[in-house]
This record gives structure tokens, sequence and C-alpha cells, in this order.
């Protein structure tokens, strides 16, 4: 498949939802590529990892999709034997990393290690989204990102050991802003979703559904700062949060508290009740706040209790 092949898709996601209620677990339905529909093409097939931290208690899969012609996958990391339906944790890489390094630098397998939820990780076109006016390939060849995670939630929903009424999304720089894009796209596909180290690059349309947020960055972001008009990274988040804090119809009232380094801001008395959540970190740039050093680049260690992972969980878990 050359790269020039996507082109604007909106049907993917019924077809997969078809394909889904006919095959039986762990099994592939297909179509032909030139009928330009979303069609699940292979089982999971276990991954031999070759990872730099063995991941210990979990099953780690892929699954492949073909959406419009593209094909495209997602990796799966699920708890090592029988926990139930679990919540589904999906998590959007930076730009120009794979799914399992970003597995590796979010850290958030731990979730998975001790039965809390079910991860995935999809796989963004030339490692890059296309989250209307970002990012790289995906934009370039205006490859259908938001169709392609709905069908990623109803294939993951269908066929993993996943509670489809607790789906959360998390999204890191080039990943986040797409997570602002896809809730945009379908606001009652998550019951919640956090970002860390980006800001919308579009107003959604449809402000009728309220979605938990936590909205996240290091104050010291200089990729957030704006110069025209000028603003800084902390103006910026708290423009988005304001934002946000009006579609989900907050109050004012907000509770806020300290994580070093980690600034939080909780209004929790807002529409249908939801809560949206401000996290700053005093002294971080762009990279993603983890709890320990990893051997992936663009990350700083805040330790376990402010870890982007731990604050994102905390506060995602929470929503139902």
């Amino acid at each position: 498949m050359t790269p020039a092949s996507p082109r604007p898709h909106r049907t993917g996601v019924l077809v997969v939802r078809l394909c889904v209620a006919l095959a039986v677990l762990l099994t592939a339905c297909s179509m032909p590529a030139s009928a330009s529909r979303a069609a699940l093409t292979t089982p999971p097939t276990t991954i031999a990892t070759a990872r730099a931290v063995a991941q210990l208690g979990t099953t780690t899969t892929t699954r492949t999709l073909t959406l419009d012609g593209l094909s495209r996958s997602y990796l799966v990391v699920v708890p090592a034997g029988r926990h139930g339906r679990l919540p589904l944790l999906m998590v959007l890489h930076g730009r120009g990393v794979t799914p399992a390094q970003e597995e590796l630098r979010t850290g958030f397998v731990p979730l998975a290690q001790e039965g809390k939820a079910v991860l995935v990780y999809p796989a963004g076109y030339g490692e890059s989204w296309n989250a209307v006016g970002c990012c790289g390939e995906a934009q370039q060849f205006n490859v259908d990102d938001t169709a392609f995670l709905a069908a990623v939630v109803a294939d993951a929903t269908s066929h993993l050991p996943v509670d489809p009424s607790r789906v959360y999304l998390a999204g890191y720089s080039n990943g986040a802003r797409m997570a602002f894009t896809e809730v945009c796209a379908h606001p009652t596909l998550f019951t919640a979703f956090a970002t860390f180290g980006a800001v919308p690059t579009q107003t959604c349309q449809d402000t009728s559904v309220p979605v938990p947020a936590l909205i996240s960055a290091g104050a010291a972001d200089p990729e957030l700062a704006t110069t025209s008009p000028p603003r800084t990274t902390t103006q910026v988040i708290d423009s988005t949060v304001a934002l946000w804090r009006e579609r989900d119809g907050c109050t004012a009232t907000a509770e806020s508290r300290t994580i070093k380094p980690a600034q939080l801001t909780r209004w929790s008395d807002c529409r249908a009740g939801t809560a949206v959540e401000s996290v700053l970190y005093d002294g971080v740039t762009h990279y993603w706040p983890s709890a320990n050093q990893v051997d992936i680049p663009f990350n700083i260690t805040v330790g376990p209790s402010a870890a982007a992972a731990t604050l994102m969980w905390s506060f995602l878990s929470a929503q139902h």
C-alpha cells in the first residue's frame, strides 16, 4: 500500500461493528480492500518481547485492521490470568515513536500487571496522528485517524475482556492533540480522557455531551507558549481548561493540591457528574513525567506519586 492511498472514510466503524458482531472470539472477518470498508484481517498474534524491561504478569498481542484499504494495527497488553471485564485504556503515542516505545515510556503497564486495566496502543500512520492541522505523514496524506481509533475501540471491546462502559483515552504530545480531536469527533466513545503536552487544534462542534478531562503539561514547555498573542504555557493551559470547564458546565468551585512538582486543580461539580482537572508540572518542559527513568527520549523522572501515568489513572478510573 503506497502512502497516496488513504482517502476520506466515514463508514469504516460501522463495518467493523458488523464484522465483530458476526465473528467468534479471536477470529477474523475480512473483505476485499477494494470495497473501501473496514475489516479485521488477522487474529491476535503473540509478540516475542525484546523490550528493555520485561512486562511480567501480562500477555502482549497485536491486532490488525484494514480501514479503507489501509492496514492499521494496535498493540494489546492484558493481565495474565482471569480478572473478569476490566476498564480499557487507549494510549496514543507521541510523534516519531512506536507503540512499543510509548508502552515503555508512559508507564501504564503496571495497571495491566496488577489486573486493573487492559491497555491498547494504536499505531499512528508514519508514527504520527492526523489531529486536524497536525502532524507528519498522517496529516500529509489525510489519514482518517478518528475513524481508525473508533474502529479500535469497537474491535477491542468486542474481542478483549473489557468493560465497554469504562473506556478511557490518554495521549502525549501529537497523541494528546489526537485525543482532543477524537473526543470532539466521538464524544460518547470514551468515559474520560487525559492529555499531556498539547492543546486542541480545533473547537468542538458538538458540546452537548460532557466528557471528563484531565489536561496536563510542563509549565516550562516551550512548545505550548505563544507569541501572537504572547502567552505563557500556564496561560495557554489555563485557557484550554477554562474552555473545557465551560463545555462540561463546571461551577467555579475548585480543589487544589500539590504533589511536587505537580500542581493539581480539580473542578468536580460539573454537568452529569463529570469533572475537569488541570495538572501543571513546575520546571518541566515537553518531557513526559515518568515514575522512573526509561531509555526512551523525552521523559523526565518525577517519582511514582507525581508520574503522569499515576495522576492520569487516578482521575480516569474515578470516572464512570
